[in-house]
């Protein structure tokens, strides 16, 4: 998930850890008290979290249809009434909301914008959200599904051994058990599938166009050990 670091100063992001490695959001617009949810796979730990704060649960978000992240949804709607359930596609779970690329909705004053980065399926939608209009500005956290950070570096060491800010990104993971967020301006510098316009990753993949690099490297991580 993305969000825009502004919105902090109005709201609460909370992550939770469920299953071995997944990661669960709770979004809490402060001013209306109207809540979303994102990949709540285990329901019976996001649900306290929202009583807790005394918000009102209106959202189901959900990244891409694999169980681990859309496991929960049809728990969650039987559960509680009036839920409208976000995905990219029809294969996810209790889905009542196909969302387009680009399409914004509210969560109270929290405006969400979906977008499709089909990759790891061809549904995948990452949720940018913001107080104003941006377009992904270098500040913007990132908010992962799984805590792979330390797995994902030693793929994109193997692309660009030389990089330096890379290396010193894998010592700070290696020193720290949780890794997020990440920033839309730090991906930039050391996250491969966000290079593929970079003379070393073209170099890496043997490949000059940008969807043909990006191509390449999704089958080299897949088979990168």
């Amino acid at each position: 998930m993305i969000k825009n670091s502004h919105i902090d100063q109005y709201k609460r992001n909370e992550s939770y850890s469920v299953l071995e490695d997944n990661y669960s959001y709770v979004v809490i617009d402060e001013s209306t008290k109207e809540a979303a949810v994102v990949d709540p796979v285990e329901p019976e730990k996001i649900l306290p979290v929202v009583e807790e704060h005394g918000a009102n649960l209106k959202h189901l978000i959900t990244t891409h249809y694999h169980l681990d992240h859309s496991g929960g949804n049809e728990k969650l709607v039987s559960q509680r009434s009036g839920l409208t359930v976000y995905g990219g596609e029809d294969r996810v779970l209790a889905l009542n909301h196909l969302v387009k690329d680009g399409e914004e909705f509210s969560i109270g004053n929290i405006t969400a914008k979906a977008l499709y980065t089909a990759c790891h399926t061809r549904g995948s939608v990452s949720f940018f959200l913001q107080d104003k209009d941006e377009k992904l500005p270098e500040e913007t956290k990132v908010y992962c599904g799984h805590e792979y950070t330390r797995s994902n570096l030693k793929f994109a060491e193997f692309i660009e051994p030389d990089n330096q800010i890379l290396k010193e990104k894998i010592q700070w993971a290696s020193e720290n058990q949780q890794t997020i967020p990440s920033t839309i301006g730090d991906e930039l510098k050391f996250n491969p599938f966000m290079r593929v316009h970079v003379d070393s990753i073209k170099k890496a993949t043997k490949k000059n166009d940008p969807i043909d690099v990006m191509g390449t490297l999704r089958e080299m991580k897949n088979n990168f050990k």
